[in-house]
């Protein structure tokens, strides 16, 4: 490690601070206090996020269910609460969609249907992410509600 790296970063920057991160080797960013501070990022950013979940059929015939799932975070950035996924998930539920029949889909334990809430996808410009409309009252009631999720 740098040895002008200390747990509590460079002299005169706030450990943790994006100027503190900016500042690291890349050596220091593998240090254990660089893995402490990406495993605090991973747990509280897991704090905030969903399953997005679906089954499907096959389309001939009935078929035991087959479960799919991906994951689901919210943010707002000033104009309005919206929900984040990878876009490859919503390519995986648009190819279920095509080829099986689905037979449901949910985004924690309300019905969803990413088709129709659908903002953007960054498929064309090669941008794994993909973004959905929610209702903000829905999201808020039942996240003070201690709930996972929403609509």
């Amino acid at each position: 490690m740098n040895e002008s790296l200390t747990t509590s970063g460079r002299e005169g920057l706030v450990p943790d601070s994006p100027e503190w991160l900016n500042v690291l080797s890349d050596a220091d960013k593998q240090s254990l206090a660089a893995s402490a501070f990406s495993r605090s990022m991973h747990d509280a950013g897991g704090a905030h996020v969903v399953w997005l979940l679906w089954s499907t059929q096959e389309s001939a015939v009935p078929t035991p269910l087959e479960h799919r799932q991906g994951s689901v975070f919210f943010l707002d950035c000033g104009c309005g609460i919206f929900a984040v996924t990878a876009g490859h998930v919503l390519e995986h539920f648009i190819k279920d969609r095509a080829e099986r029949r689905v037979r449901g889909c949910q985004v924690g334990n309300v019905g969803f249907n990413p088709e129709e809430r659908l903002i953007d996808w960054g498929r064309d410009r090669k941008i794994d992410i993909a973004t959905f409309r929610v209702n903000p009252r829905r999201i808020c009631r039942n996240w003070q509600a201690g709930r996972a999720w929403y609509g």
